[in-house]
């Protein structure tokens, strides 16, 4: 399926939207919004076309930010994540994060149709994004297109400013979707009244119990992982890290696993959740993730063997 500008939208069944809540971690419900699995491809095809025309995220998104190439070699330049975007704010005296409430339903028509705008986008090409791109006024929370789309809203309406402020104070500044992060090693506290009303203004409300100002006395956290400074070792050179408990805490599922398995026990262990901690590690620390793995692959492959040995001691009959 190919998406053309003057594309017409027809109202079919197969293009409809489906929602539903979604219960966090921290017991609240989050609606989701989720287009149908035509609608879907229809968007792909649409997000597609706007990374033809050459629209970047700006310099400060770190979330939901496509690969790019280098145009000599043509690699793929190292791809931003939780990770990189943490690296930023890495052996600081202070970080601050604030976060942006109801990011995705918050850019409605109106920004995004004048962020457009400044991208010069024609009025045929606003029409199409409007169209297919968007329910009920708003960019849902499940197509694909509106982590792109709100990016561009945020580069424009909020990272430009956000990083000028952070000029100001000898800070860095970084996005990761709706969550905004400053350091520095200077005092960041008298920001805090700046950036909201920079946040008002461009038409977005802040999520009051997620302000937080961290000095290194306290573990700073960043997109999840840890940033503070360690003693002895240089700004440059420190890392982002896992919190240490969450470390210990796998360590104990893994060493479980391998005792049970030496003894002639079956593991007690989900695979699925464990390779997805491994490889949720392998971004912070690939040796250690690596060896992990291995420990992992032997307990998997006892639990294997077990089975099959037990299916053929008790065959099953039709």
């Amino acid at each position: 399926m190919t998406v053309t500008v003057d594309q017409p939208v027809t109202v079919e069944d197969k293009l409809f939207y489906r929602s539903w809540d979604l219960k966090q971690k921290n017991g609240k419900i989050r609606r989701i919004t989720a287009p149908s699995p035509d609608l879907n491809k229809l968007q792909h095809d649409v997000l597609y076309y706007l990374y033809g025309m050459g629209i970047g995220e700006g310099p400060h998104a770190e979330g939901f930010v496509r690969s790019s190439r280098d145009p000599k070699t043509g690699e793929i330049v190292k791809q931003k994540n939780i990770v990189t975007n943490a690296e930023k704010h890495c052996g600081k005296e202070w970080v601050l994060n604030v976060d942006i409430k109801d990011f995705f339903p918050s850019c409605d028509e109106k920004k995004v149709i004048w962020v457009c705008k400044q991208e010069g986008m024609t009025d045929d090409q606003i029409a199409m994004i409007i169209k297919h791109c968007m329910h009920e006024g708003n960019l849902p929370t499940g197509a694909c297109t509106s982590p792109f789309l709100s990016n561009i809203v945020a580069k424009h309406l909020l990272d430009n400013r956000m990083a000028g402020l952070a000029e100001t104070r000898k800070a860095t500044y970084s996005r990761y979707v709706d969550d905004l992060t400053w350091s520095s090693n200077e005092p960041l506290g008298s920001m805090i009244p700046v950036i909201k009303n920079i946040v008002k203004d461009a038409g977005f409300q802040l999520n009051p119990k997620k302000i937080v100002l961290m000095s290194s006395k306290k573990p700073q956290m960043v997109t999840g992982l840890v940033v503070n400074p360690i003693h002895g070792v240089s700004a440059s050179d420190v890392k982002p890290r896992v919190l240490r408990h969450r470390r210990r805490r796998f360590r104990a599922i893994l060493h479980n696993a391998l005792f049970d398995a030496k003894n002639g026990k079956l593991p007690k262990v989900n695979y699925g959740k464990a390779f997805g901690y491994i490889s949720f590690m392998h971004m912070i620390d690939p040796e250690l993730a690596q060896k992990w793995k291995a420990s992992l692959t032997l307990t998997q492959d006892f639990e294997n063997l077990l089975r099959r040995c037990t299916d053929a001691e008790n065959p099953r009959h039709n």
